[in-house]
């Protein structure tokens, strides 16, 4: 498990291999840039890409992290599919497209120079405003998401004619303004938007939450909560949390609702009633995972230093 911690003191990548070793993969052994907000991952066989927008794509084949190099730009999303690596919302030092995609050579994550001899390309998503916020795979797709829009990408692979990858809208009316804000289960994809809880599962956008829909515009009536949305997945139990943040300028998640998909019932968590919120002793909430007890290990993200014989995530 990597952990991409940010702040004022440490912005490293850290690896939890196994009980009890924690160990720093960033690129020198040094901090990355103090402007990072987010980090995203993916992987294409056992090469592991990390983007945060403000520092060069990173690449780990085992060990620590390094410059991937290869005309990739920066960018603040990826994901992997088809034998590509895709970035999303890129800079790549002359250009800044928040609405850019970028995707790998086939079959070769560390070639990103345009070219149709080997596939690599780039284009931008025009037909709604705004940026790229995440990208997502769907079975033989790409799905990416801006805050009030949805595209799904498909492979075309036309080398005559230019067009490796072909973009259309499936909605411009709703989206995702997180890029960890979709969880995925069952083969769909299940996010927040002001106006309530979405699903689309590769055919249609279905409004699953329009009961929650008033909830989460109290909390949140801008939208602006959500950007920093994080999700969660059991997929034993069918449930799937999805967190925001709420009024204040404050980028923890202060709230979580969760919705099991077998029975179609809400359940709602906050900080207030539901978790530690003193940052003088547990820090504040902004990431969340499903785990087993067995899995459970707690950690100090400033030192790096595990506590053993706990059982607790913080």
């Amino acid at each position: 498990m990597f952990i991409c911690s940010k702040g004022a003191t440490k912005r490293r990548i850290i690896e939890l291999s196994s009980a009890g070793t924690v160990t720093d993969r960033s690129k020198g052994a040094t901090d990355y840039s103090a402007s990072t907000v987010q980090w995203t991952m993916t992987n294409q066989g056992n090469a592991i890409i990390a983007c945060n927008y403000y520092d060069a794509t990173q690449v780990s084949t085992s060990g620590v992290f390094a410059d991937l190099g290869g005309g990739s730009p920066k960018a603040q999303c990826c994901c992997a599919n088809l034998g590509f690596v895709m970035l999303g919302n890129y800079d790549d030092g002359v250009n800044q497209y928040g609405d850019g995609w970028w995707c790998s050579a086939l079959g070769n994550y560390a070639s990103f120079t345009a070219s149709l001899a080997t596939q690599a390309a780039n284009g931008r998503l025009l037909d709604t405003p705004g940026p790229i916020r995440s990208l997502v795979p769907m079975r033989d797709s790409i799905i990416a998401y801006k805050d009030d829009s949805i595209y799904i990408g498909d492979y075309i692979g036309d080398t005559v004619n230019g067009v490796i990858w072909s973009w259309r809208v499936v909605s411009n009316s709703v989206g995702c303004a997180s890029i960890h804000g979709v969880a995925v289960l069952n083969n769909t994809h299940y996010f927040l938007h002001r106006t309530g809880v979405y699903a689309y599962d590769g055919a249609q956008v279905s409004n699953v939450g329009s009961m929650v829909s008033k909830w989460i515009n109290s909390k949140t009536p801008d939208g602006t909560g959500l950007t920093v949305g994080h999700s969660s997945v059991d997929e034993n139990e069918g449930v799937i949390a999805l967190g925001f943040a709420n009024l204040t300028s404050d980028a923890q998640l202060y709230y979580i609702l969760f919705l099991n998909v077998n029975t179609g019932r809400f359940g709602f968590a906050s900080a207030g009633t539901n978790w530690q919120e003193s940052t003088a002793v547990n820090g504040k909430l902004y990431a969340f995972m499903h785990c087993n007890v067995g899995d459970l290990q707690q950690w100090e993200p400033g030192s790096g230093t595990e506590f053993t014989g706990k059982s607790g995530l913080v």
